[in-house]
């Protein structure tokens, strides 16, 4: 079975740790990847593990609508970052038989609200306030002083004395190339440390024809799964843990909270005795839901656009954030006409407060801004908000000022050996990602697995 074999694939990176314990009762806060890999671990050495989770589906930022029958969308998680050797979502999706395909940002036409695609000399000054741009926020790590990552890359360019078009294009990359990709405001980036994770080799690679929905359902599988549980209250002693949900009270050894780090900001979850001050200052100070990278996914009765990967708008100062990038998985989706905007930071932000034909129409505005009002009215379409998403508040974390890598150091060690936390945000090396998070969940089981009692 392409699910057994899957779930072998993924039990073959799993790190050999000497199993010191006797027969474990462990809980697992949250079904996400981290959760899910943790449970997977521990049950195949023998422990009793329930996973707890709040929504009605398991998956967490993996979420894979069926609105579409013909079509399956994923409205979390998307890619597979850097997908060559030793990214473990790799292996897992070829075992399952999952199509990859590529995408890349070199396959990409920009374009400039009421002006058309930039082309010729207006595309190459366009391309090269970006490598100015982004040269500058590269060197953001040698300051003398902790400061935004946007108010740095403005000294250091020279902002204060460009002209307001030069302004514009400024602003335009300083937000794509921070609160596009790391989902926070580049006002709330820090500039020592808003890029501190590794990358492994190769391409971006997506599922067109199933999303990530079989890998969710092949870490899933054969394990005990309770829906609707929203957690409360974590109580721990020096012989086990009290976790209360919506439903009733749960007991056992040692249990793992993998909830969003936006959960545990806006504390959701009290812990009895309250969680040491290393641990909530690190929650605190680390970012996730003041910025959000949301989208907004159009289907059309035919394709309209350049057949290129991706699609860049740059937008009025007045509205940066507004739909910078468009996706276009068309190509992989034998002819099915979908493209998918993104809204990120501030804008993003605001943008959930409005109805979802509100948002379509807005979306609507800049496709007729850069191809004509000629072009034909979705069919249907998909909204996203996972800053008003109870389960999430946010997309991902990222390292806003005042934060520090230590922060997410402190949040890889275990409170009294009882409370353990796993996530993408608690991954010293690969936040923000799927495989960031699987392997939070690998650490955190392996560290029940080295206990010593």
């Amino acid at each position: 079975m392409a699910g057994t074999g899957a779930l072998a694939a993924a039990s073959a990176t799993v790190p050999q740790v000497a199993h010191a314990i006797g027969r474990q009762n462990v809980l697992i806060i949250g079904a996400g990847l981290a959760g899910l890999r943790a449970g997977q671990i521990l049950k195949a050495k023998g422990h009793l593990v329930t996973i707890l989770e709040g929504r009605n589906r398991f998956g967490g930022r993996c979420y894979t609508s069926h609105k579409w029958a013909d079509l399956p969308m994923d409205l979390g998680a998307t890619w597979i970052h850097e997908s060559g050797k030793g990214n473990p979502m790799t292996p897992i999706a070829k075992a399952l038989g999952l199509r990859l395909a590529a995408d890349s940002y070199d396959k990409t036409t920009a374009y400039e609200a009421g002006d058309g695609p930039l082309t010729g000399a207006d595309l190459t000054y366009f391309n090269t306030m970006g490598d100015k741009v982004r040269k500058a926020m590269e060197s953001s790590g040698d300051s003398d002083t902790e400061m935004s990552l946007m108010q740095y890359t403005k000294n250091k360019i020279g902002y204060a004395s460009m002209d307001a078009y030069d302004k514009r294009l400024a602003d335009y990359w300083m937000r794509e190339i921070g609160g596009y990709e790391y989902a926070g405001d580049t006002a709330e980036l820090s500039a020592w440390y808003w890029d501190n994770a590794k990358e492994f080799p190769g391409p971006e690679v997506y599922l067109p024809d199933t999303g990530y929905e079989p890998i969710v359902n092949a870490l899933a599988q054969g394990q005990d799964i309770r829906l609707n549980q929203i957690v409360s209250k974590i109580a721990y002693t020096g012989t086990g843990v009290t976790v209360t949900t919506n439903v009733g009270t749960y007991t056992a050894d040692r249990v793992i909270v993998t909830v969003p780090l936006g959960v545990l900001k806006k504390n959701k979850i009290s812990f009895s005795p309250a969680l040491p001050s290393a641990y909530s200052t690190a929650i605190s100070k680390l970012g996730m839901g003041t910025g959000v990278l949301n989208k907004v996914v159009l289907r059309f009765p035919s394709v309209f656009w350049p057949a290129k990967d991706w699609l860049a708008y740059v937008p009025t100062s007045a509205e940066l954030g507004k739909f910078h990038d468009w996706f276009n998985p068309s190509p992989a989706l034998n002819g099915k006409a979908v493209l998918i905007g993104f809204t990120a930071g501030f804008y993003g932000q605001q943008q959930e407060a409005l109805a979802d034909w509100q948002i379509v129409d807005k979306a609507m505005d800049v496709l007729r801004d850069m191809f004509g009002d000629g072009i034909p009215n979705p069919t249907d379409y998909q909204v996203t908000r996972w800053d008003q998403d109870p389960f999430s508040y946010g997309s991902y974390s990222f390292f806003a000022t005042g934060s520090t890598p230590a922060m997410v150091k402190t949040l890889t060690t275990a409170v009294s050996n009882r409370v353990f936390f796993a996530g993408e945000h608690t991954h010293p090396d690969y936040p923000q990602t799927t495989h960031g998070a699987y392997l939070s969940g690998e650490r955190a089981a392996n560290q029940i697995l080295a206990l010593k009692a």
